[in-house]
């Protein structure tokens, strides 16, 4: 990924940390970004075939997790594209694998649970403004 589009990501990360959902994204569920980028593995998972037993473990860095009001967590992915129906299954598979190894941490790994919630979070940019406290951020028009 080009640098430009990591320096995106690691501002968007920054700038929700610590801020209430509703701020950013009216439509999700009530809560606060609470824990970035951090990386997860799982437990050991055995994965029984006919003629042999082969042993995996999900390992990864999610992009952040939210504290519910709820009291339950979600896992949630940044996203800085278009937004696609054709993309969901396809990452959705990676969040799933995030909420397990969460839910079921290696020894001494990072957890937390329960996961009760997985989504996306996708930025459609439109133009880029400033900010009164000087920084820059990429915005819808409008």
């Amino acid at each position: 990924m080009p640098k430009v589009f990591t320096q995106i990501d690691e501002q968007m990360k920054a700038c929700c940390e610590g801020r209430r959902t509703e701020t950013l994204a009216p439509d999700m569920p009530a809560g606060v970004f609470e824990f970035g980028e951090r990386w997860v593995e799982s437990q050991p998972i055995d994965v029984y075939l006919p003629d042999a037993v082969h042993r995996c473990l999900i390992r990864g860095r999610f992009d952040t997790v939210v504290r519910l009001d709820d009291g339950g967590y979600a896992v949630v992915d940044f996203k800085t594209s278009e937004r696609r129906a054709d993309h969901v299954p396809l990452y959705a598979r990676q969040l799933h694998a995030y909420a397990y190894a969460l839910e079921h941490p290696a020894l001494g790994a990072f957890a937390l649970g329960p996961v009760t919630r997985l989504g996306f979070l996708v930025f459609e940019p439109e133009k880029f403004a400033r900010e009164a406290g000087g920084q820059g951020g990429h915005s819808r028009a409008g």
